[in-house]
């Protein structure tokens, strides 16, 4: 199968080279008509969470945060907070595995740090516990992300699912967009590789909005991953002329909260890995996800593949 995979080029300031990243593969999702409603519920527990959400302020006005040293401050985060890679032999399938909605319910952060290190912890900005799950992560040599709020499809005849404080909606002007996106994505800038939409099957279909939101992700300087809530994505169209990574998500690993449908999953991974060099799977801080991973992560040299934190692929094609 070929897929496109573009990945731009970052300058990394005067007396440094340019680093370019040519092509690559569009890893292709895993999608049914049944996927938004499957994704509300597998988050729905995020919701019942209410009296952990920290509210952060709207700004008027965006501030530059970042504290770098100088001598690397236009080197892209990725590579600044990337996770080292062990060398992976060149016959065996990679594979990514980010969980989800991670910060806002303590027990799950806590066991999300039980996971091998190559695992990617995409933090919610809004959790009591982000910020110190994001510090802890960083210690055992995990990567983060910010899982960025996005407005999801209203269910015919139905509500739709909150995506939380501070999240992105169609309806907003651009300046707003830009700002929130800002507001969440600073809060972790220091510790993130990249981001991705939490929710998001309306928003990610909104072009206008999405070029606002990548173009604050390029200026962050992390890489932008497509959870594929919505077969109409407007996201690899919003990046045309942008510098910045985009990545793309394949398989969600529990929409049914049972052993046998995440075990189910993780052999979708492994054969996506197989055929197209990678792939990359999308769970979240449940029991049943972190045991299975735990379990499975083991087997995965017989069978030539690899677990790898998500900056592998960009950096080691």
């Amino acid at each position: 199968m070929s897929n496109k995979f573009a990945f731009g080029t970052v300058a990394a300031g005067a007396s440094l080279a340019v680093l370019s990243f040519a092509t690559g593969w569009w890893l292709t999702p895993t999608f049914n008509k049944k996927s938004r409603e499957e994704h509300k519920q597998a988050t729905e527990y995020v919701y019942e969470q209410r009296e952990n959400y920290v509210e952060i302020p709207e700004p008027a006005k965006v501030e530059n945060k970042l504290q770098v040293p100088v001598m690397v401050e236009e080197l892209p985060r990725y590579l600044i907070n990337a996770r080292p890679s062990k060398n992976i032999p060149e016959d065996f399938g990679k594979i990514v595995i980010v969980i989800d909605d991670v910060g806002v319910v303590k027990h799950g952060a806590e066991e999300s740090l039980t996971l091998p290190p190559e695992v990617v912890l995409s933090m919610l900005p809004y959790g009591d516990y982000t910020l110190d799950t994001a510090q802890k992560a960083r210690q055992r040599g995990m990567e983060v992300m910010v899982h960025l709020p996005m407005q999801p499809q209203t269910p015919e005849g139905g509500t739709a699912a909150d995506p939380g404080p501070n999240a992105l909606f169609v309806d907003y002007d651009l300046d707003k967009i830009r700002n929130l996106a800002h507001v969440n994505i600073d809060l972790l800038a220091d510790y993130a590789v990249g981001v991705n939409n939490h929710m998001g099957s309306q928003f990610t279909e909104y072009k206008d909005g999405m070029e606002e939101v990548l173009q604050v992700v390029q200026d962050e300087r992390l890489f932008f991953m497509d959870s594929v809530t919505t077969p109409h994505s407007a996201v690899l169209n919003a990046a045309e002329g942008m510098s910045l990574p985009i990545l793309r998500r394949n398989v969600f690993l529990d929409h049914e909260q049972t052993p046998e449908f995440v075990e189910n999953a993780l052999a979708k991974l492994e054969e996506l890995a197989h055929k197209n060099g990678h792939a990359i799977g999308i769970g979240h801080p449940h029991g049943v996800t972190i045991e299975a991973i735990k379990a499975w992560a083991s087997t995965l040299p017989d069978k030539k593949l690899a677990l790898v934190p998500i900056t592998n692929l960009l950096l080691h094609k």
